[in-house]
């Protein structure tokens, strides 16, 4: 069966090998030939890790993608009261459209449920910490009248 190779040279069995070591020119451990896309470059490699700098580091046609390693975490904020779900967790060099920096939403479809949120007296919990009547604003103090008066006792609370 007859070589079919044709190189540059135009000859069918010129296979274009000259036998000479690809050229490494930034002393990354790769060449131009073996997938380093920037070889003045010897931070930029198949070998280096993504970076948000507005590079492809890692060579693989991607720029700043969210495996870069200063990547931020963004939680998506679906009721827009600047808190997120922790359970929507994306990583990004930049923010997505719709995500913000914290995850500390309790309830991601009510934007009057937040960490910031006045607690309130409607057993439900407002402000994230677990507890529906802690810190209550329109909490109210009771005595106890033991005595049955009328009069509360102030010393019991």
């Amino acid at each position: 069966m007859p070589d079919t190779a044709v190189s540059d040279s135009g000859s069918p069995r010129d296979t274009g090998d000259t036998g000479a070591e690809p050229v490494d020119l930034d002393g990354d451990g790769f060449s131009v030939l073996e997938g380093d896309c920037d070889d003045g470059d010897a931070s930029v490699s198949p070998d280096a890790d993504e970076l948000c700098d507005r590079m492809d580091n890692d060579c693989d046609g991607e720029v700043d993608e969210g495996d870069a390693l200063d990547a931020l975490t963004w939680f998506r904020d679906d009721d827009s009261d600047s808190y997120g779900d922790w359970e929507t967790a994306t990583s990004a060099c930049e923010r997505p459209a719709g995500y913000v920096e914290n995850g500390l939403d309790c309830d991601d479809d009510d934007n009057d449920i937040h960490p910031a949120a006045s607690e309130v007296c409607d057993m439900e919990d407002h402000n994230c910490d677990g507890d529906p009547l802690l810190d209550a604003v329109d909490m109210e103090t009771w005595f106890a009248d033991s005595d049955g008066d009328g009069a509360g006792d102030p010393s019991v609370p």
